[in-house]
């Protein structure tokens, strides 16, 4: 799922929680997504796998990654937009 916000700047108001999560070569998106709900549904208890999506941060400027329609977000993408800078995750709740 993407969707497509508008750039704009981040604030520390917009960080509720932080995390970390290990991923295989040959993550698919649902076992990233997986990894990352397995982090934040300790803080989130109803959220669900499909509750966020990505957005990459580069200095205090987010903006939505945008993919060609019915590609998944895997390993290799996630972590060519790691390269660039931090990648965030933003709730849909």
């Amino acid at each position: 799922m993407c969707a497509v916000i508008p750039d704009y700047s981040k604030t520390e108001d917009d960080i509720i929680c932080t995390g970390m999560v290990d991923l295989l070569t040959n993550a698919e998106e649902m076992s990233i997504r997986s990894s990352i709900y397995e982090v934040l549904v300790a803080r989130l208890p109803d959220l669900q796998c499909n509750d966020f999506y990505f957005v990459k941060v580069k200095g205090e400027k987010i903006s939505t990654p945008v993919f060609k329609q019915g590609q998944e977000i895997g390993y290799t993408q996630l972590t060519s937009l790691a390269r660039q800078g931090a990648v965030y995750v933003i709730l849909l709740l």
